[in-house]
């Protein structure tokens, strides 16, 4: 087998175009910012037309969602379900601490990925439901007993969310 046949995204021929496009619009997106990457742009170097975005994404936001879900969370802490709440903690802080040099490098795309939602409703309304369901199983993430704590499990990750994205930028 080739490289270049190594290199092409597995699946249906769906699934292989959309990660093509993802692939290009995280490209471009590295280049210029979200803001400044066109749909067109974005076409040309996955090698196809406009017409293959839309008939793949809604729209340019529904495809910056698809890319920032492509990349691999920027802090993956390995909980220990049932540990003490001073040993999450400590896990919670060392996975900041080692994920902040890349962190430093996706910081843009962070950046414009939050100002896009304050631009766009639809956007922010996806953004929203996706942090919602995410802090809604703080309780299951942290691996504590309901109660444990002196303020809800779901408080908590908000702040320790705020605080990551703080060190952010």
């Amino acid at each position: 087998m080739s490289d270049a046949a190594d290199s092409e995204p597995k699946g249906g021929k769906r699934e292989r175009t959309r990660a093509k496009l993802i692939q290009a619009a995280s490209t471009i997106i590295a280049e210029r910012g979200f803001a400044a990457a066109s749909l067109d742009e974005i076409a040309r170097c996955a090698g196809m037309t406009k017409g293959a975005i839309y008939s793949n994404f809604k729209n340019k936001s529904e495809l910056l969602i698809a890319v920032r879900a492509s990349r691999s969370p920027l802090m993956q802490p390995r909980l220990e379900p049932g540990a003490p709440l001073k040993r999450q903690m400590r896990i919670i802080a060392e996975a900041l601490l080692a994920s902040l040099p890349r962190m430093k490098v996706e910081s843009r795309f962070i950046a414009e990925f939050h100002l896009h939602a304050q631009d766009e409703a639809e956007f922010r309304a996806a953004l929203e439901s996706q942090y919602t369901a995410f802090f809604d199983r703080a309780e299951d993430m942290l691996g504590l007993s309901p109660g444990a704590l002196n303020v809800p499990a779901r408080d908590l990750m908000v702040v320790i969310q705020s605080l990551s994205l703080g060190f952010v930028y």
